[in-house]
């Protein structure tokens, strides 16, 4: 690992400490440095204050240290190669988000809420120079105060280039875009034109796996990983496209609920945000002591809302947030309620159902059309990508695993439509698996739907 890979390395940790708690022991140490001179505190002034360029100059900064400082460069070397196998960590670790695109109006500090104004940052930063426990930052929220133009530096990196089919420019350091997340305070960043990535790693045989989530923009690199990791040791976790929330925030375990679901009426959404569960109390919420819940999927537009069927050939529109639920003119046949995998929910997240009378179903979620086989085998080959999607433009887009160097990252590739050769978009910056994601492979990948 050279100098720039190592300090990218670095900052990358840094966004991701707080929700994960690793990278802890590469924050103390950075910051404990930045602090000692003058053009230190300068850097991390300017990262306090947002200023445009601000990670660049961190990790230039950080890159020059490396380099004239071999000590430095020998204990943070240590500290990043340490830093993935802290995997128990930080599980409840306070972190800080600052919300929004637009009004940028609050920051976050655990269960405290302040407002976002220039002194309130500048006096975290101080708070962070000397109790370095804020250091402990992580996805998006902390990417405000590390770095405030809402850049994730990228490993420097060139393309291997080499694959068939394939076009593709070597790849360069790269700043990326300003974007900063939709949604509330403690949001999962999603920037503009960013994509949930859904990767299954250190898999062992057919049925244990985990499951990791990235944010990924794949025009510029920037990637963000969740701190919710599914572990599967027998096929529990499936998740599916219908299984994430329209906003990219939340998951279900699977669309088909197990045996204590169904028992219990209890649904259990995940965060991806903070990795958190909770739980719908379905029969709570319609009052009915007695519903079971067999299958469910969230709405292909609207993010609060859950489509429910019951064993009971019922099924219902659930608002999460609201705590309400309407009956749907939907019904599962009993015929079809008797017969193994005779009915589903359709793929456009309308929350109708499809039964045997009508086997073939044609939707698709909104700008997002999951290809199946039959479609992929007329594309092009592209061997190490998989997950094809093809958006509402006819571009098809297709999703990889990088292990070629030291980091494990992201790759995308682009088929524009009438097009019969791959491009390749930029290398993602480093995702962070737990215990290094050996076997890695992307399942399935969805856009951001635009605002």
């Amino acid at each position: 690992m050279n100098a720039g890979e190592l300090a990218a390395s670095a900052v990358n940790l840094l966004l991701t400490s707080a929700s994960t708690g690793v990278g802890t022991g590469v924050a103390e140490l950075v910051r404990a440095r930045l602090v000692a001179t003058s053009q230190g505190q300068q850097v991390l002034d300017g990262v306090a204050q947002q200023t445009p360029g601000s990670v660049t100059a961190m990790r230039e900064l950080i890159t020059q240290v490396i380099n004239s400082d071999p000590d430095f460069a020998a204990r943070l070397q240590q500290a990043v190669a340490a830093a993935p196998r802290d995997q128990n960590a930080g599980r409840d670790t306070n972190y800080i988000n600052v919300s929004g695109t637009m009004r940028r109006s609050q920051i976050t500090v655990g269960p405290v809420t302040v407002n976002n104004t220039r002194g309130t940052r500048i006096a975290l930063a101080v708070a962070a120079a000397s109790a370095v426990v804020v250091l402990t930052l992580g996805g998006y929220g902390a990417i405000q105060l590390i770095d405030g133009d809402g850049t994730a530096p990228p490993a420097d990196s060139t393309d291997p280039g080499g694959a068939a089919g394939v076009q593709g420019n070597p790849q360069e350091p790269t700043e990326t875009g300003a974007g900063a997340p939709a949604g509330a305070p403690g949001a999962f960043p999603m920037p503009e034109g960013a994509w949930l990535v859904t990767v299954a790693y250190n898999v062992e045989d057919e049925y244990t796996r985990d499951y990791g989530f990235v944010s990924y923009v794949p025009e510029t690199g920037e990637a963000i990983t969740s701190p919710l990791v599914m572990h599967d040791e027998g096929m529990d976790w499936e998740p599916e496209p219908l299984g994430v929330s329209a906003d990219l925030q939340t998951v279900l375990r699977s669309v088909e609920l197990n045996d204590e679901e169904r028992a219990s009426g209890a649904i259990p959404l995940y965060s991806l945000a903070d990795g958190s569960e909770q739980a719908v109390d379905l029969r709570g919420i319609i009052n009915n002591a007695q519903i079971q819940p067999l299958q469910v999927i969230f709405d292909g537009t609207d993010p609060d809302i859950l489509h429910v069927g019951c064993a009971d050939g019922s099924v219902w529109r659930v608002n999460i947030t609201a705590e309400t639920a309407s009956r749907s003119a939907e019904t599962i046949t009993s015929a079809e309620l008797g017969r193994l995998n005779s009915w589903s929910f359709a793929e456009d997240g309308s929350g109708r159902i499809v039964g045997s009378e009508d086997p073939d179903d044609e939707s698709d979620l909104p700008g997002a059309d999951q290809l199946d086989y039959r479609e992929t085998g007329q594309l092009p080959d592209l061997p190490g990508a998989g997950a094809e999607v093809q958006t509402d433009d006819g571009t098809v887009w297709a999703f990889g695993v990088d292990t070629s160097s030291s980091a494990t990252m992201l790759r995308g590739y682009r088929l524009p439509a009438g097009a019969d050769t791959w491009e390749l978009t930029e290398l993602s910056s480093p995702i962070s698996l737990e215990q290094g994601g050996e076997s890695s492979r992307v399942r399935f990948a969805r856009p951001a739907l635009a605002p």
